[in-house]
């Protein structure tokens, strides 16, 4: 039952995703820090179906897609770029590959 929901609530919102893309930001940060598909028993990657439709979003939006270079977002990014350097030079670098994959996408919606 409880997939069935989020099933529901996930695939019920991609329309508005669409239309309105900060829903699916919101919505990717919900779905990344809770986990819901856990607590339904579901293998469904949820947080990958959202965050597709929201890149989708932005780029047939009609909104000015700036991103506002104060220091902080400056800083931000000097330190993604810098922790893809340490990944270069990893002592074992399958596993940090493996978890640059994960930082990456979720720095991406971080600037997003």
């Amino acid at each position: 039952m409880r997939a069935v929901l989020l099933i529901i609530i996930v695939f019920g919102s991609l329309p508005f995703i669409l239309r309105e893309p900060y829903i699916g930001v919101l919505m990717w940060s919900w779905l990344s820090y809770m986990n819901p598909h856990r607590l339904a028993w579901s293998s469904i990657h949820f947080a990958e179906i959202v965050a597709v439709v929201t890149l989708a979003g932005i780029l047939i939006s009609r909104e000015p897609k700036q991103i506002p270079w104060t220091s902080e977002s400056v800083l931000l990014l000097m330190l993604t770029a810098w922790m893809f350097i340490t990944t270069l030079f990893a002592q074992i670098p399958d596993l940090a590959w493996f978890k640059w994959d994960r930082v990456w996408k979720i720095m991406l919606f971080v600037f997003l």
